[in-house]
């Protein structure tokens, strides 16, 4: 993962304010060290309580990113958000990583 998220009982956790509107990444480098290829596609699933910002989701090299606004006004209500990328080579991979969004207030 990336900076700024927390292990919370093995699972990766960030805060966030219904107010913000903040850019989340993942850093996909150790996953894809095994093998050669790149990231082909990466689709974001996201809960109908945050809404997916622009700029629009992107890839840069093997850091996917996207930009999420909103979620439960609810302190502590956790969203989960999942990142699905599909590598390139003679071999594609299809992998995923899931990460919650905590509501705090600020």
């Amino acid at each position: 993962m990336t900076t700024g998220f927390q292990a919370v009982d093995g699972d990766e956790q960030i805060e966030k304010d219904i107010a913000e509107t903040l850019d989340y990444s993942i850093d996909w480098a150790n996953r894809l060290l095994s093998f050669s290829g790149a990231i082909a596609s990466s689709v974001w699933e996201v809960p109908s309580a945050l809404t997916i910002e622009t700029p629009a989701p992107t890839f840069i090299g093997v850091v996917t990113t996207i930009f999420l606004s909103g979620g439960s006004a609810t302190v502590g209500t956790k969203h989960r958000v999942k990142n699905t990328i599909t590598t390139t080579g003679g071999s594609p991979r299809t992998m995923s990583e899931s990460f919650n969004v905590k509501m705090i207030k600020r």
